[in-house]
């Protein structure tokens, strides 16, 4: 992963939270904080809500959001203009239109 500075730093922090939000849908920051924690890595309402108003995560976070949410979250984050971002956005697209965001 690459050091994100700046404009490129905002930028990544909202789409962190665009990818979350359409994750997880109504109630997205209780949903995440149970995802997380049932994976073994605890974060509180509070970060997580800092997350969802467009907060960049720290990587182990973002990471685990790779893991528990389809690959392609970290290139999005790191490479939002690469085939595998592309392809994760996709996804995630496909995953709403065929059942939404619970």
């Amino acid at each position: 992963m690459r050091v994100l500075r700046g404009d490129q730093r905002s930028e990544a922090g909202s789409a962190w939270a665009r990818i979350l939000r359409t994750e997880r849908g109504r109630d997205a920051a209780k949903r995440i904080v149970t995802d997380f924690e049932a994976a073994g890595q605890p974060v509180s309402l509070r970060t997580v809500q800092g997350w969802l108003a467009g907060r960049l995560a720290d990587e182990p976070y973002i990471l685990l959001a790779d893991r528990l949410y389809g690959p392609g979250v970290v290139a999005e984050i790191y490479e939002p203009d690469s085939p595998a971002a592309a392809a994760s956005r996709r996804a995630r697209l496909e995953r709403l239109v065929k059942g939404g965001a619970a």
